[in-house]
């Protein structure tokens, strides 16, 4: 098998995103999972809007005005 050469858009992701990510017991991962089936949100979009939405609430109260 011939590994394809990486495209514009790899070499993109590579330079300018990260992935962070944590371990759960399998029952929390079905609980975040049935959670998130019903509000209609993928985990990883609740996890990304959480760690986001901390963050700037961070800098916000540790920003000089």
């Amino acid at each position: 098998m011939t590994k394809k050469p990486p495209t514009r858009q790899d070499r993109w992701r590579k330079k300018h995103m990260r992935t962070i990510s944590t371990r759960l017991t399998r029952k929390q991962a079905e609980r975040l999972e049935s959670a998130c089936f019903w509000v209609g949100i993928t985990p990883y979009k609740l996890a990304q809007n959480l760690l986001m939405n901390w963050l700037r609430d961070w800098e916000n109260r540790h920003t000089p005005s």
